[in-house]
């Protein structure tokens, strides 16, 4: 599982809930719990060892963020607060479904801009879910392990490691979290409907709670079956992000004009610099370079190859975007 997915490293987790089952789902105490760490020993060693093993040869370092200043103290609290938030957002609200959840925002200095309105949700949740964790471990041990699975799955995406990514959630992130709230909702379900009316009441709410989540899923899946409308609605959703208009451009069936074919990857060059998303505003200007080549008959071989090879190597040198900004106009207009 760790060779397959980066997330499978809370595979402990859930040898551990595994363990209480086995024992016949007891309330979880200290005792309980050193019962349940000698269950699932093995599998926290390789999950130890997978993590050495990764930092050294695949360490947690996207290219779309690495020219931010460092993230340190308060704005890495902030951060990992954010990321949390928009997570509780998704899971419980999903009403704005798109591909990246927070996009980078940087201020005139460069630095990390934090919401302040997600922060602060990602941190009365959290307390919220702390507490509520403690509080049933004797009476409902079910919605403790449904809180420590939603927090640990939700963990190697939390930021606390920084990701470096060019936005703060992906909707995939929560494939696991999911599972957490499900056994919370499993335990808490038989206990609010003692009360005949409550009952009467939850399965009365319960319809169209079923139907929202339905059309949603629904309305999802036909932006994933079409690529050229998944990509219209991430724009729309997304402007400022640097991936949509390239995944829009790459999704046309038929070729575009070289002018809009220009203007999609001049937003992206501009969103990525934007962002100091250095490969990324590299590679939408060396795009466009290769866009000029293919469609302007005008332009000699010589000078079309030299285009092209100094995108290619600038690519490959990786530079900061501000020493690139000159020969990147010049070029695109010649």
């Amino acid at each position: 599982a760790y060779t397959c997915k980066e997330t499978a490293v809370v595979l402990p987790a859930f040898i551990a809930f595994e363990t209480w089952l086995e024992q016949r789902r007891p309330q979880v105490t200290i005792l309980t719990g050193l019962s349940i760490l000698r269950g699932c020993l093995g599998q926290i060693l390789i999950a130890l060892c997978y993590l050495v093993a990764r930092s050294f040869w695949l360490r947690i370092a996207g290219n779309a963020t690495s020219d931010l200043v460092p993230i340190s103290g308060f704005t890495h609290i902030g951060l990992v607060l954010q990321t949390f938030g928009r997570a509780i957002q998704i899971a419980f609200l999903p009403l704005t479904q798109k591909g990246q959840h927070g996009l980078v925002s940087l201020n005139a200095q460069g630095a990390l801009q934090i919401s302040s309105i997600y922060a602060l949700t990602g941190a009365i949740a959290l307390l919220v879910i702390v507490v509520l964790a403690v509080w049933a471990r004797r009476r409902l041990p079910l919605l403790t392990w449904g809180c420590l699975i939603f927090l640990v799955s939700w963990l190697p995406t939390s930021n606390v490691v920084p990701t470096h990514l060019s936005c703060d959630l992906f909707e995939r992130f929560l494939f696991l979290p999911s599972l957490g709230l499900a056994l919370a909702l499993l335990a808490i379900i038989p206990k609010v409907t003692v009360d005949r009316r409550i009952y009467r009441f939850a399965v009365l709410l319960l319809f169209p709670l079923l139907g929202f989540g339905a059309w949603r899923s629904y309305a999802r899946s036909l932006d994933y079956a079409d690529p050229h409308r998944y990509w219209v609605h991430e724009i729309r959703v997304n402007p400022l992000s640097a991936v949509a208009p390239v995944g829009l451009l790459s999704s046309r069936t038929s070729a575009l004009p070289l002018t809009s074919a220009l203007a999609l990857l001049d937003q992206c060059h501009q969103n990525a610099t934007a962002r100091r998303q250095t490969a990324e505003a590299v590679r939408c200007a060396f795009d466009a370079a290769v866009y000029v080549a293919d469609y302007s008959a005008d332009l000699d071989k010589p000078t079309r190859t030299s285009a092209i090879e100094f995108f290619r190597t600038v690519t490959e040198d990786r530079p900061t975007v501000a020493a690139l900004g000159s020969p990147i106009v010049t070029i695109r207009v010649d």
